[in-house]
């Protein structure tokens, strides 16, 4: 979804919760938003080949439990082509950068702490990619994956997090689309070497394999996620071929023999009807599925989550989307602990919701496109319950029947109004609403607060066409 609020990432930070959608990240909207293009003509082969993008970003949002809300975010970019080279590059400037969402590279001082704030600087994509034809693109550096439909974000791979470093392919054929990824992750310490008390860091690889057949009124993919790791582990062959059946390769490996390594799956659809006025979709993780029918295996809880929901755009009367979705209470976590635990660093490689949750959201929009104005109204309520992607797995036995969210369950709720006017791919925006936050059925953990903003919004880029002499 295309995140509407500039501001509002510091109130991770902050007793006063807003949703998680409201946070500014970095790379999720950079290249969603409106540029506006100028074109000049040129001999030198140095421009020819630049598009320089630049953007910036500013707004504030007011609360009685908000402070230093203002918020400034600068974004500079570049794309360098040469026949089959293409080098992508960007970077921003973020005066209220989140660790985890919006920062990756900080001072060894800082970031301890997820919820550090601090100003930042920072490359978010630097990408070298070869592209022959239209079936083949390889790419090597920095970038970010979001697959799935829903709005809220994929649940096997979404892009509230920091990117990652490594190797990205996609492939085209037949009508299929195959795309692959392979990164290292953090290090984490993981044990002791024997009769020594050095602390062993354990190496952490990332690889995600996805096949889609995307058609006019429907589609439907499939995707495989891998995370392993292990004390002198690298980069692995059937970890690097998308198509390789990552869970086969996990309980086969001759060397490691299924020690070190944590699989999920995933499927998405989606179908339009009516002219594409409506679209149905939905996703399917599988963490985790107990197959045994013995009275142990079936007393574990299955590690599962699902996104269903519904887009609609009637021109010139409505538009907008409903969602709803659930992630059972041990999805991304593993009994090994943090080497094996779906996320990189503290930001998560699924869902920004993490494990244990309800959410159901939606939105109702009308464009008053003679004047460039829009008006929409957004609903979110999220139950969370205890068992978060940091939950310690003692057993799992006899959680079968357990609720969901489990526990002491804390609801988010809000609702907000927003105008937008946008004019020549530039937007101004004034959004105002209310927050309540509370354990439910705990008296006095009540929190009401009504917030107001706004935000600008203005990117232009810059690009070089070859002059042609006049006949």
């Amino acid at each position: 979804m295309k995140n509407i609020f500039l501001p509002l990432a510091v109130c991770a930070t902050t007793a006063f919760s807003l949703p998680v959608v409201l946070d500014e990240n970095i790379h999720r909207n950079a290249d969603k938003d409106s540029v506006s293009v100028m074109r000049f003509k040129s001999d030198s082969e140095f421009l020819l080949a630049n598009n320089f993008t630049f953007r910036l970003k500013t707004g504030a949002v007011f609360s009685k439990d908000i402070e230093n809300s203002g918020r400034i975010i600068a974004y500079v970019g570049d794309s360098i082509g040469y026949k089959a080279i293409d080098f992508v590059f960007g970077a921003f400037f973020n005066n209220q950068a989140v660790y985890g969402k919006t920062l990756d590279w900080i001072k060894p001082s800082k970031g301890n702490d997820p919820e550090d704030t601090l100003k930042s600087l920072d490359v978010y994509k630097l990408m070298l990619k070869f592209t022959p034809n239209d079936y083949v693109s390889i790419g090597l550096g920095k970038d970010y994956y979001n697959f799935g439909p829903s709005q809220i974000g994929g649940l096997l791979l979404s892009d509230y997090n920091m990117g990652f470093t490594g190797l990205y392919q996609r492939y085209k054929l037949w009508g299929f689309t195959v795309y692959g990824l392979a990164a290292q992750l953090n290090s984490t310490p993981w044990g002791y070497y024997e009769h020594s008390s050095q602390e062993v860091l354990t190496h952490r690889f990332f690889a995600y394999g996805r096949i889609e057949y995307y058609r006019d009124l429907w589609g439907i993919a499939i995707s495989q996620a891998e995370i392993y790791a292990g004390n002198g582990r690298s980069f692995e062959l059937q970890y690097l071929i998308p198509v390789f059946i990552y869970h086969y390769a996990q309980i086969s490996n001759w060397r490691y023999g299924n020690n070190g390594e944590k699989s999920l799956g995933a499927i998405d659809a989606y179908a339009n009807f009516f002219d594409k006025k409506l679209k149905i979709y939905g996703e399917l993780l599988i963490d985790d599925i107990q197959g045994d029918k013995d009275d142990a295996s079936q007393s574990v809880q299955n590690c599962l989550g699902f996104v269903a929901g519904a887009k609609f755009d009637v021109p010139k009367i409505i538009y907008g989307f409903a969602e709803a979705g659930q992630i059972n209470s041990y999805v991304y976590n593993h009994a090994a602990g943090d080497a094996l635990r779906y996320q990189n660093k503290y930001a998560a490689i699924g869902s920004p919701l993490g494990p244990d949750n309800q959410v159901y959201w939606g939105k109702i929009g009308h464009r008053f496109s003679k004047i460039g104005l829009k008006t929409e109204a957004y609903f979110w309520l999220l139950r969370q319950g205890e068992r978060d992607i940091n939950y310690d797995i003692k057993t799992m036995l006899g959680t079968r029947k357990d609720k969901i969210p489990y526990g002491n369950i804390n609801r988010e709720t809000a609702g907000w109004l927003s105008l937008v006017y946008e004019y020549k791919h530039n937007s101004a925006e004034i959004f105002c609403g209310v927050s309540n936050t509370k354990t439910e059925n705990v008296s006095g953990t009540s929190n009401t607060a009504p917030f107001f903003g706004f935000s600008i919004n203005g990117a232009i880029t810059i690009g070089w066409d070859k002059r042609t002499k006049a006949k």
